[in-house]
């Protein structure tokens, strides 16, 4: 389907000052735990539902390596060769089963940088310039300024007691992902929580509170633009 998960038996790895060899000797429980498997499947048939079946993934992707390292309960995509290295999505969990409606939607806003890589984050790039965000003047450098954007609040944003819902654009996350992007691009943060929340839409965040209407439509012209 185009998501692999990098295994882990769990091998126990012995130095044997004799022979100065490392051996396998032995097993022990590896970094995956059942609940961590089965939130990506799940994560993943509700992202292959929304793309429109299997091989829309493998046409966004090609292949994404899934990974666990044990350092703290986050996940990240790493960029560049950096994926060579660590995968293409890497939990960092510390063994512990982590939030379910969190894991399932990082995963897919993971999943989104990964697409975005592989387009040479011209995904985030074009969803600047459709918001109007990306700011360029003559003789001076372009920049990402959010507060440009004009992106309504989205349908499920009804409560009046509720700041997001009140405040002026950018709307939803414009301003409040990324402003100093170290890993990723400008706007990439905007794109790959736009994905996630084009799968699932009812996630709640403290500071998102679900997709507006230019930015879904931008992310149902991405998929029907896959082959």
């Amino acid at each position: 389907m185009g998501i692999v998960i990098l295994r882990d038996w769990g091998d126990v790895y012995i130095f044997d000052p004799n022979t100065r060899k490392i051996t396998t000797c032995g097993w022990d429980v590896g970094r995956w735990a059942t609940e961590d498997l089965l939130y990506i499947e799940e994560a993943t048939e509700a992202l292959k539902r929304k793309l429109g079946g299997p091989s829309k993934i493998r046409a966004a992707v090609g292949q994404a390596i899934v990974n666990k390292i044990d350092i703290n309960k986050s996940m990240m995509s790493p960029p560049g060769i950096s994926s060579y290295f660590l995968g293409d999505i890497v939990v960092l969990s510390t063994g512990n089963a982590l939030d379910k409606a969190w894991f399932e939607f990082n995963f897919v806003h993971e999943f989104g940088h990964v697409w975005d890589y592989r387009s040479g984050n011209q995904l985030s790039f074009n969803l600047m310039i459709r918001l109007g965000t990306w700011f360029c003047m003559p003789t001076v450098s372009c920049a990402w300024l959010p507060s440009l954007a004009t992106e309504p609040p989205p349908d499920t944003c009804r409560d009046p007691n509720n700041r997001q819902c009140t405040e002026p654009p950018p709307y939803p996350y414009s301003s409040s992902y990324g402003n100093f992007p170290i890993l990723t691009a400008p706007g990439a943060e905007d794109w790959a929580n736009s994905l996630g929340y084009y799968v699932f839409p009812n996630y709640r965040q403290p500071f998102v509170m679900g997709l507006g209407s230019e930015r879904r439509k931008y992310v149902k012209e991405q998929i029907a633009n896959l082959p």
